[in-house]
């Protein structure tokens, strides 16, 4: 039998004198089956990189991703991290710039206390040997691609006033209701 859904409900589908069309004829005529349906709406976040053509400051960051709808990206897991290359890679850099994107990592509250600003606890990393190395002058950090010696999706801490040791991008998390319906 087949069933055509409504909202919530499913309706047996009835076809008749279709012959040759590709329809199939129904005989069955069961009454309407009322369904039990539940509406959620979930908040998910979507990771949109922002690129502009100089390096900027975290504020800047912080208010581009404001202007887009949400936060710089808490980076809190490996999937998020490639995810976070994948975007990297598509983008089109300014050879003269670092291939690389601000984060929302920050020890500006302790040197070498690395903490999310969003309040959400440090549980993955991706610092190479070599980093953090910038002391007082790099506080904000950053992902980049591929550069010397290190891999795609590397972090490194960054100046937070931008200037030369500063990304040209953002990665900003912008959130979203979903609405999912699951019937029984």
């Amino acid at each position: 039998m087949k069933w055509l859904r409504f909202g919530c409900m499913l309706f047996p589908l009835y076809l008749a004198g279709c012959a040759n069309y590709g329809h199939q004829h129904i005989e069955s005529h069961k009454p309407i089956t009322e369904q039990q349906c539940v509406v959620t709406k979930m908040a998910v976040s979507e990771l949109k990189l922002l690129l502009f053509g100089q390096n900027i400051t975290s504020a800047m960051a912080a208010d581009i991703c404001l202007s887009a709808g949400g936060v710089i990206a808490d980076i809190y897991s490996a999937e998020l991290n490639n995810r976070v290359v994948e975007l990297l890679e598509q983008a089109n850099f300014n050879s003269n710039l670092y291939p690389g994107a601000m984060i929302n990592l920050t020890d500006v509250g302790k040197e070498s206390k690395w903490l999310w600003r969003s309040g959400r606890p440090v549980s993955y990393s991706n610092w190479p040997v070599s980093e953090p190395n910038g002391g007082v002058g790099a506080n904000c950090a950053g992902i980049e691609l591929a550069r010397g010696g290190n891999q795609n999706g590397w972090w490194n801490d960054i100046s937070c006033a931008g200037g030369y040791d500063a990304y040209p991008a953002v990665m900003c998390s912008i959130p979203s209701t979903q609405v999912v319906t699951v019937c029984r």
